[in-house]
């Protein structure tokens, strides 16, 4: 046991049990989500964007893993908002299901057989220096050990939005995020896949903006990977 597990024991965040932040009887009950359409959350075949639906947005396609309920919003929060990165790291590399992988495996068809890059929602520095760390990041690197990919790091946001869990409405999410994102490298998105990847979509603003921030810049498709789906609103 090393001296944090000494200091900060742990313990199970769904049912309290020591040693393990999520213990496999909880990681069990963690209800996955169907595959749909990013936009009009009708099913879909590997999460693809239904023709029609991308006359209204940026994004091809979608896979997230589990609904946002209780369980995965507090284990979500615990690494957000206490920044406690551990959290995440653990529930991420500890997942070794058959569906997950199934999922996982299915990434690359989501894509066509081609993802360039993975790219991290990034957080402006001023959030990345106070939480010390970006959760799309950890994300991103357990991705990589099923699909290796590189990260993309020509993207910075360049406005320190408010937190979008405080904005009520799509319509002042998406002005909250408006030209948030600032493409410091457009040679290098011409003609490009992406994998955008972050812990969870609500309203889906941060992504959009993200994703059409890419597709300006010239980038050929902008999928999506989450760990989970909450309520769209």
């Amino acid at each position: 046991m090393g001296w944090i597990d000494f200091l900060f024991p742990r313990f199970c965040l769904g049912c309290g049990w020591p040693g393990v932040y999520l213990c496999d009887k909880c990681l069990g009950r963690l209800r996955f989500c169907p595959e749909i359409c990013f936009y009009c959350a009708r099913r879909s075949w590997l999460g693809k964007t239904h023709h029609p639906c991308l006359v209204d947005g940026p994004i091809d396609g979608w896979s997230s893993l589990f609904y946002y309920d209780r369980l995965t919003k507090k284990i979500i929060g615990e690494a957000k908002y206490r920044q406690f990165y551990r959290v995440l790291h653990e529930f991420c590399f500890g997942l070794g299901r058959c569906e997950v992988l199934r999922r996982l495996g299915r990434l690359k068809d989501l894509a066509d057989g081609q993802v360039d890059y993975y790219l991290p929602v990034p957080l402006h520095p001023q959030k990345h220096q106070e939480r010390g760390f970006n959760q799309a990041d950890i994300i991103a690197a357990w991705l990589q050990g099923f699909l290796p990919r590189p990260l993309f790091a020509g993207v910075e946001r360049v406005r320190p939005t408010l937190p979008q869990a405080q904005q009520k409405t799509i319509v002042k999410r998406r002005q909250n995020l408006r030209r948030a994102f600032r493409i410091i490298n457009r040679a290098a998105v011409v003609g490009k896949t992406f994998l955008v990847v972050d812990d969870v979509v609500t309203s889906g603003a941060t992504v959009t903006e993200l994703a059409r921030a890419l597709k300006i810049a010239g980038a050929a498709r902008v999928y999506l990977f989450t760990l989970a789906r909450g309520r769209r609103n």
